[in-house]
């Protein structure tokens, strides 16, 4: 049995106990002989599933109907995660089984888009030019993005998400990606933002971003040279 599942401290009485039924011998035993599948969630982005928390627990796989108590917010996105656990109490580690739903405003389900991006940076490079890098993990998506739409606010403190500045397109397997802005003004602060955006033009809503200041100055010159000739 993993630790994970070992709730003798609490006498198998809260948390995943109850799911898994270790509760009945005090939570030092596994009493699932069958093996189960179980269910993890998480809100917002793939990577805030927890998968500490069971959410429920089924013998048999096939149609689950989740718990009454779960809510869905309108204009958020969930992920939920199932994963095997043997007849032992082992459990699998795999990030393959994993759904998303993603509503809108009103509380309805949106069409299919791509995962967000991940990991957005950005620095300030030569000739006053800022280069942006980003992360793109597609485990859990609706569809495949076509393109990495990149956004900018030319300096006003808004971005146009009206007009992209580029589109970098998406290859599979490939997982970082990077632009390189036109050169601005020295000092100017700059904003981006980046999404992923399907073939049918389907946007991932994200609304992060990061900021940069254009620096076309360069760095500092070199100074005294030392070196020293050896036989």
């Amino acid at each position: 049995m993993d630790l994970s599942f070992f709730n003798g401290l609490t006498e198998g009485d809260f948390g995943n106990a109850l799911l898994l039924g270790s509760s009945l011998v005090e939570g030092d035993f596994w009493t699932r002989r069958l093996g189960c599948y179980v269910v993890y969630r998480g809100k917002g982005n793939i990577a805030n599933i927890d998968f500490e928390q069971i959410v429920i627990a089924a013998t048999n796989g096939g149609l689950l109907t989740l718990p009454d108590y779960l809510r869905h917010e309108p204009g958020n996105d969930y992920y939920y995660a199932v994963r095997r656990i043997s007849q032992t109490g082992k459990q699998e580690k795999g990030t393959v089984a994993i759904v998303r739903l993603a509503l809108d405003d009103e509380g309805k389900r949106r069409t299919n888009r791509p995962n967000k991006i991940r990991q957005l940076k950005t620095k300030a490079i030569h000739e006053g030019r800022i280069r942006l890098c980003w992360f793109y993990w597609p485990m859990g998506a609706e569809t495949v993005p076509d393109h990495f739409a990149v956004y900018g606010d030319n300096g006003s403190g808004t971005i146009n998400y009206e007009n992209s500045l580029c589109e970098i397109p998406y290859k599979s397997g490939c997982y970082f990606y990077q632009f390189l802005s036109e050169p601005g003004n020295h000092g100017q602060r700059l904003r981006f933002s980046v999404r992923a955006v399907s073939g049918e033009g389907q946007g991932d809503g994200n609304m992060a971003f990061v900021e940069a200041v254009v620096n076309s100055l360069g760095p500092p010159g070199v100074g005294i040279i030392v070196c020293q000739a050896s036989l």
